[in-house]
C-alpha cells in the first residue's frame, strides 16, 4: 500500500470538520446560527468530489485497463467491504438505542427516494448518492468500452462517458428544477440522479491526472488552483450567507438549485488539486506532528460522519451550550476510534487477504 497523501488527508479533515461545525447549531438553539449550515453544504460536496477523484483512479487502473466482469466484481466487493459493514452496524445501533425498526429503504440505499425514510439516519443521504455512483458508473464505463473499444481509444471513451454522465446529471437537475420547482434541500440536493455530476467532477480530475499528467503537474505547481478554489468558495459563501442566507430562501429562487452545486464542485476540484500536489504540505509539513492529527481525522472520518449526528441529537435535546458540544465531539471521536480499530480495520484486513484475479492492486495513495 502506498504512503498516504497528506494533502488529501487535510482535504478530508476539513470536510468532516465543516460537517461537525454545521450540525453544532443544535447546541445553540437560542441563537441564529443558520449561516453555519454552509459548512455542511460545502463539506459534503468536498466529500463527493474527493470520492470521485479517488474512485476515478481505481476505475482507470482496474476497469478501463482491464474491462471485464471479474474486474467489475472485484471493484464491487472491495468497495462494499469498505462502506457497507460500518453503515449497517450504525443502522442497527441507532435502531437499538432509539427502539425503532430500520426502514426497509435504508437497507438498499433507497432512502433518498422517500423523505420520511431519511429521518432514521439523516446523514445517510450522501452515502446513498455515493453507493449509486459506485454501482452505476463503473458498470457504464465497462459496458461502453466493450461496445466501443474496437473503434475508439479507451482514454477517449473514459472521458466521453465521464463527461456525458456529468452533463446528464446536470441536465436532469436543470429540467427538474425548471419543470417542478422542488425544494432546494430534499428535492434537489439529496436526489441521487441530480447529484452525480459532483462525483463525476472528481472522476474527470483523476482522468486528467493519469492521462495528462504533465499538464496536471504544470497546473498544480502554479498558483491557479489556490486562487480559483479560494475565489470559488468565497463566492459560495457570499451567495449563501449574504444573499440567500438559508435553505428556505433558496427555495424562493430557481438558479441556486441548479448552479450552486457546480460552483462548489469546481471549487472543490481546484482545492483537491492544490492540496494533493502541494510540496509545502507533502514534503515539509508531513515531517511535523500536526500531520498525524490530519491523518487520524482522515482515517476516522467515515465513522465520525456516520455517528456524530445522532450523538448530537441525543445530547442537544437535553443540554445546550459549548460544553455539551465538546462532550458530544469527544464521544463521537472515541466511538469512531473504537469502531475503526476493532471493526473497520479487521474487516479491511480480511478484505485485503481475499485473492482477486487482477493485474494491479485496487489501492490509491490511501486505503479506499
Amino acid at each position: 500500500m502506498k504512503q498516504r497523501n497528506l494533502g488529501l488527508d487535510i482535504v478530508r479533515s476539513i470536510a468532516i470538520i465543516f460537517v461537525l461545525v454545521s450540525h453544532s447549531r443544535m447546541f445553540f438553539q437560542n441563537y441564529d446560527l443558520q449561516f453555519l449550515s454552509i459548512c455542511g453544504l460545502v463539506g459534503v460536496e468536498i466529500f463527493f468530489v474527493l470520492s470521485g477523484f479517488l474512485i476515478g483512479k481505481i476505475i482507470i487502473n482496474e476497469l478501463v485497463d482491464n474491462p471485464c466482469m471479474d474486474s467489475l466484481k472485484n471493484f464491487y466487493v472491495r468497495r462494499w467491504f469498505r462502506t457497507l459493514p460500518l453503515y449497517y452496524l450504525v443502522l442497527f445501533l441507532v435502531s437499538f438505542i432509539n427502539n425503532q425498526s430500520i426502514p426497509h429503504r435504508n437497507y438498499i440505499f433507497m432512502q433518498n427516494f422517500n423523505e420520511n425514510a431519511l429521518g432514521f439516519l439523516a446523514v445517510s443521504w450522501s452515502l446513498s448518492v455515493e453507493e449509486w455512483f459506485y454501482v452505476l458508473v463503473p458498470a457504464i464505463v465497462i459496458l461502453s468500452i466493450k461496445l466501443l473499444g474496437e473503434k475508439y481509444d479507451k482514454k477517449k471513451i473514459f472521458f466521453i462517458v465521464a463527461i456525458l454522465i456529468g452533463i446528464t446529471s446536470f441536465m436532469l437537475r436543470f429540467y427538474t428544477v425548471i419543470k417542478y420547482n422542488p425544494t432546494w434541500d430534499y428535492g434537489v440536493r439529496k436526489q441521487v440522479f441530480l447529484r452525480m455530476d459532483a462525483m463525476m467532477a472528481g472522476v474527470i480530475l483523476s482522468g486528467i491526472k493519469i492521462y495528462y499528467n504533465d499538464f496536471y503537474k504544470r497546473i498544480s505547481l502554479s498558483k491557479l488552483p489556490a486562487i480559483l478554489s479560494i475565489i470559488g468558495f468565497i463566492g459560495v459563501a457570499y451567495i449563501y450567507i449574504l444573499k440567500l442566507q438559508s435553505g428556505k430562501v433558496f427555495d424562493m429562487f430557481i438558479w441556486p438549485k441548479i448552479f450552486i452545486f457546480n460552483l462548489i464542485s469546481i471549487s472543490s476540484m481546484f482545492f483537491i488539486l492544490w492540496f494533493e500536489t502541494n510540496e509545502l504540505i507533502n514534503k515539509s509539513i508531513i515531517k511535523y506532528k500536526i500531520s498525524k492529527v490530519f491523518n487520524f481525522i482522515s482515517i476516522t472520518s467515515y465513522g465520525i460522519y456516520l455517528i456524530h449526528y445522532n450523538i448530537y441529537i441525543m445530547l442537544s435535546a437535553k443540554y445546550q451550550g459549548i460544553t455539551y458540544l465538546a462532550i458530544s465531539i469527544i464521544l463521537t471521536i472515541i466511538l469512531a476510534v473504537v469502531l475503526n480499530k476493532y471493526y473497520e480495520i479487521p474487516i479491511m484486513n480480511f478484505r485485503d487477504k481475499i485473492k482477486f484475479n487482477r493485474r494491479t492492486t485496487m489501492q490509491t495513495e490511501e486505503r479506499v
